[in-house]
């Protein structure tokens, strides 16, 4: 969620400082730049535009590099030393992997350092995505996997920063619950962990709903890729293509000849501006999000926003009740998917009253919910935090 954390704080009196490496105090005229501006007052905004612009440059070369995420981190860090310093902040509060390099220099300054888990951990990433490979291997399909070991190898790196970043971190915020088991999973204690789920605010009342009597549509949101579930989202377009179409709403991360081995029956839209992906989401009958690793993907929280019945993995960190307002599989089970939503689509009545529940559910996790839940969490941990500093 872009800035939700310092604009939540701002918001509450209680931002002495964004740290980032890249942005703007108005609207860059440049499109790809626009979403680097927050509405943070200059003053209260420490940044580095030209580090900023060259780590996103180098990034947009395309690979999996470890070095320039560790380079950035070491650069703002800093920067956030000086911060608490001139502010005298209380909390430093940042995000996984690129709090490393400054977390010994602020431990020494009394500070309690929350650490946001966006996504699950690498280990569990790791794991998922071994178990991929051996879906592709049973198929027998010939694919060039060296992106996907890429990624792997990524992960491994990543993951030692993280692991390492645990060890200095008063708590550890997982935007859900499955972020938090996984965490927990690799021996940090659960009294470290604190679940603050993440919210989105959408224009209902400017989604033009599907039309009675068109063919289904199920739409797939994100990036497609590996990870996301791109081998089972192709598997059960094969699989209830007489039933309905097929699509995908964003980027596509894998090449041509994969994409015609495994997802010859999606019709790709490509990436779409907010306005047009939340009126296309909103013509869908049924979301589905089969993504092996997430931290609380958002595109479920917008679709439940928009009355759409989502079915998606239990790895994608979602709020969804099972068969209440949605309906959770478990990555990587093609037949369970496929069962799922197969007999969504044969029962209109039942997408309807699902969407609607989902709608209902949507309406306590906007951003401003959000807001108020972080900075309550970080009220209640920094007088824990105080009364345990006391009594040593």
């Amino acid at each position: 969620m872009d800035y939700g954390v310092p604009l939540a704080l701002y918001h509450a009196d209680g931002l002495a400082r964004l740290v980032t490496d890249l942005h703007f105090e108005k609207p860059h005229r440049l499109k790809q730049l626009q979403r680097y501006s927050s509405g943070i007052p200059s003053s209260l905004v420490s940044r580095n535009n030209t580090q900023g612009l060259a780590y996103r440059a180098v990034l947009s070369h395309g690979g999996r590099k470890a070095w320039p995420h560790i380079k950035i981190a070491e650069e703002m860090a800093a920067r956030s030393l000086k911060a608490v310093r001139e502010t005298g902040a209380d909390i430093v509060y940042g995000f996984d992997t690129a709090m490393l390099p400054s977390l010994d220099r602020l431990r020494d300054e009394g500070v309690m350092i929350v650490l946001e888990q966006c996504i699950a951990p690498r280990a569990q990433f790791i794991e998922a995505m071994s178990r991929m490979r051996q879906g592709i291997e049973r198929r027998g399909l010939s694919i060039d996997l060296s992106d996907l070991e890429n990624e792997i190898s990524f992960a491994r790196i990543m993951g030692e920063v993280e692991q390492a970043e645990w060890a200095f971190a008063d708590r550890i915020y997982c935007p859900s619950g499955f972020v938090a088991d996984a965490v927990q999973s690799c021996g940090i204690p659960t009294e470290k962990t604190r679940i603050v789920p993440y919210g989105v605010t959408v224009d209902t009342k400017a989604a033009h709903h599907k039309p009675s009597g068109a063919r289904p549509r199920v739409t797939f949101c994100g990036r497609f890729s590996w990870r996301k579930g791109a081998l089972e989202y192709g598997a059960l377009a094969a699989a209830l293509r007489k039933e309905a179409d097929f699509e995908v709403l964003g980027s596509v991360a894998l090449p041509e000849d994969v994409i015609a081995a495994v997802a010859v029956d999606v019709r790709f839209q490509g990436h779409l501006n907010r306005a047009d992906y939340r009126r296309t989401l909103a013509q869908s009958d049924v979301m589905v999000l089969p993504s092996y690793s997430e931290g609380s993907a958002t595109v479920v929280y917008e679709a439940m926003a928009l009355g759409v019945p989502c079915v998606v993995s239990a790895e994608s960190g979602s709020v969804i009740t099972h068969g209440e307002d949605g309906m959770i599989v478990k990555a990587g089970d093609e037949e369970q998917l496929i069962a799922t939503v197969a007999k969504l689509l044969c029962d209109p009545a039942k997408r309807r009253a699902m969407g609607q529940r989902a709608a209902v559910t949507a309406q306590s996790y906007t951003r401003e919910n959000y807001g108020h839940r972080l900075v309550e969490a970080l009220r209640e941990d920094f007088a824990a935090y105080e009364k345990s500093a006391r009594a040593t």
